[in-house]
C-alpha cells in the first residue's frame, strides 16, 4: 500500500498466511499471529506437488504415524508454523543450507530442518562436516548412484523412491523419520537422537570403508535406527545450546 507520496504504507499485523489472523494488508509483522491447533507430525516444504507426493510416501513408509503435511509457503512462515502447533520437523525438499542456518538457528531446539544435499555430481570434501542446526541428508556414493554434496553431509540412505537424479531428495524423509522414530521412542532432545544416531550408523558399505567414522561420500552412514535406541554410552550435551565445540565428540581427533 503506498500513500501519497508514493511510499509504501508500514502497515502492522499478522503476516504469517498460515495464521487465523492473517492480515494481506499488513507490512511489518507486530508478533500478533494466532495460529489454531493441529496433529501434524511432519511439515514437508515443497512446491512441486508430484515431487511433494513422493517425499511424503518416502516419510510415511519410515514412521508410524501418517499425518505428514505438505505445504507450499515460505521458511519463515513454516518455521513459524511449526514452533506454534508443536510440530517439531520441517523437511525441506530443495538444497541451500547455509542460507537457512540463521533461521534455523532461531527455531532450535523446538524445530528441525532436515534438507538434502546432492547435485548429482561428485563434490570433494576435505574436512568432515561442519555440525549446524539443520540434518543434511543424502543418497551418498552407492554403486548406483552418485550424489554430490556441498560440506555438512551427515547420513545417507538407499532410497527406492524415484530416479537416480532424485535420490538425494528421498532419501532426506527417510533419514528424517528415522531421526523421529529415535526421539519420539525414548522421549528424547532432537540431540540426543542426533547424537545416538552418529555414533551408531552403519559403515561397513563398500564405499565407507569399515572403522572409518566419517566419509566424504556417505557421511556418518546410514542410521541405525535399533542399535540407536539401545546405544547406553555418555549423551553429552547439547554444544548449540551451551556453546562447546561442535565437532567433539562426533568426530575423533578432528
Amino acid at each position: 500500500m503506498k500513500n501519497s507520496g508514493g511510499y509504501i504504507a508500514r502497515v502492522p499485523g499478522c503476516t504469517n498466511p498460515l495464521a487465523n489472523n492473517f492480515d494481506a494488508d499488513a507490512t511489518i509483522d507486530n508478533g500478533s499471529c494466532i495460529f489454531a491447533s493441529a496433529n501434524i507430525t511432519a511439515i514437508i516444504n515443497d512446491a512441486l506437488p508430484s515431487h511433494a507426493d513422493v517425499v511424503k510416501t518416502a516419510f510415511d513408509d519410515n514412521y508410524t504415524a501418517d499425518n505428514a503435511v505438505i505445504f507450499n509457503n515460505t521458511d519463515e512462515n513454516l518455521f513459524e508454523y511449526a514452533d506454534a502447533i508443536g510440530t517439531t520437523l520441517l523437511i525441506k525438499s530443495y538444497t541451500g543450507l547455509y542460507s537457512h542456518i540463521p533461521l534455523a538457528t532461531q527455531y532450535y531446539p523446538d524445530v528441525l530442518m532436515f534438507m538434502p544435499l546432492g547435485s548429482n555430481q561428485s563434490i570433494e570434501l576435505t574436512n568432515p562436516p561442519t555440525l549446524s542446526v539443520i540434518v543434511s541428508c543424502g543418497a551418498g556414493l552407492t554403486t548406483q548412484n552418485l550424489t554430490g554434496y556441498g560440506e555438512g553431509l551427515e547420513f545417507f540412505d538407499i532410497d527406492t523412491y524415484g530416479t537416480q537424479n532424485a535420490e538425494s531428495s528421498y532419501t532426506n524423509p527417510i533419514v528424517a523419520a528415522k531421526m523421529l522414530t529415535i526421539k519420539t521412542t525414548l522421549d528424547c532432545t532432537w540431540w540426543e537422537s542426533r547424537f545416538r544416531a552418529r555414533i551408531t550408523a552403519t559403515r561397513t558399505l563398500i564405499t565407507h570403508p569399515n572403522g572409518e567414522y566419517w566419509n566424504k561420500n556417505n557421511g556418518f552412514g546410514i542410521i541405525n535406527v535399533e542399535d540407536a535406541i539401545n546405544y547406553n554410552g555418555n549423551i553429552p550435551r547439547d554444544p548449540f545450546i551451551f556453546g562447546d565445540n561442535p565437532y567433539i565428540p562426533f568426530v575423533p581427533n578432528a
